[in-house]
């Protein structure tokens, strides 16, 4: 497994690389440390203020200087992280100091090393839910083409894990995913997934709910049959799980169940097409990651 994690010196960012070492330690192969320093608008706002050519280059010294010091401080912590957690013998640890937009940039680096999955910390703003995401975290979020790891707290041993599923490819692309990645000794994994209570509200006036109880029966026997199948792989690979099935707006009974379980960590295939809009797990992992207060891994197709 090849990860780039973007740092920038805070405590989000100390969190992300440890969570590496945590969740990740038994499939790494490399670890990509990256600092994006965006120059431009500092540029600018110096030129404004008539600040010399030669003041700014020297300022630009500096902040490269310090860039480099906390790659060179995250490398050592990523090094004790995995050295502490690992079975292997061996993990590439590499540095990248790296100029341009911060989310442009992490994405071009990714696609660049063609990494399984980008690990971030997120500099969110507090909300009634938890965390909202920064914009870099939601931009490299919605356009990476490979998973996302958003780490929002630190990630404890043996972690709380929910896996949201919906049959579609993307689900077992997030079930595969995570039994590669994560060994079993290392989380508890809770599988939930989520049917239609009702279609709409004009359906609720229009039609009676005998009638209402008939059109959702299949797509709560497709939850059940999904939530079964998925339990029976987990089980053959000697994880604690628990399953769940429950009717409901995905979105909102997501983040309900995250919360109530005090999860560590959410786990979500992106782009599922099953279904209709209920089952569309692309728009529900963006919303998730978004709103969710526990650290979120988004999956997508390996890079091949």
């Amino acid at each position: 497994m090849k990860i780039l994690c973007a740092v920038d010196g805070s405590e989000f960012s100390h969190w992300a690389v440890e969570a590496i070492g945590n969740l990740f330690h038994q499939s790494l192969k490399e670890v990509m440390l990256l600092h994006v320093i965006d120059n431009l608008p500092f540029k600018h706002g110096l030129k404004k203020e008539g600040v010399s050519v030669g003041t700014v280059k020297k300022i630009f010294g500096i902040v490269e200087k310090e860039a480099q010091k906390h790659l060179n401080e995250y490398k050592d912590l990523a090094a004790l992280t995995i050295n502490q957690s690992i079975t292997k013998p061996f993990v590439k640890i590499r540095t990248a100091l790296d100029h341009g937009p911060i989310g442009e940039t992490i994405l071009k680096q990714a696609n660049k090393r063609k990494v399984n999955a980008i690990v971030m910390g997120s500099r969110g703003l507090g909300d009634l839910k938890g965390y909202l995401m920064g914009s870099v975290s939601r931009k490299v979020l919605s356009r990476a083409s490979c998973g996302v790891l958003i780490v929002k707290d630190p990630i404890p041993e043996k972690p709380r894990v929910v896996l949201a599923l919906d049959g579609s490819h993307s689900s077992t692309l997030a079930v595969d995913s995570l039994i590669r990645w994560v060994p079993p000794d290392l989380i508890s994994v809770h599988l939930m997934s989520v049917f239609p209570q009702t279609f709409s509200d004009l359906t609720t006036k229009v039609l009676p709910r005998a009638q209402i109880k008939k059109l959702i029966a299949p797509f709560e026997q497709q939850a059940r049959e999904c939530i079964s199948q998925y339990r029976k792989r987990f089980l053959q690979e000697d994880y604690t799980v628990t399953t769940e099935v429950v009717p409901g707006n995905p979105r909102s009974v997501i983040l309900n169940t995250l919360d109530a379980r005090k999860a560590d960590l959410v786990v979500l295939g992106s782009k599922g097409l099953t279904g209709g809009e209920w089952f569309q797990m692309g728009s529900v992992s963006e919303w998730v990651a978004a709103y969710s207060s526990c650290s979120v891994l988004v999956v997508r197709p390996p890079v091949t």
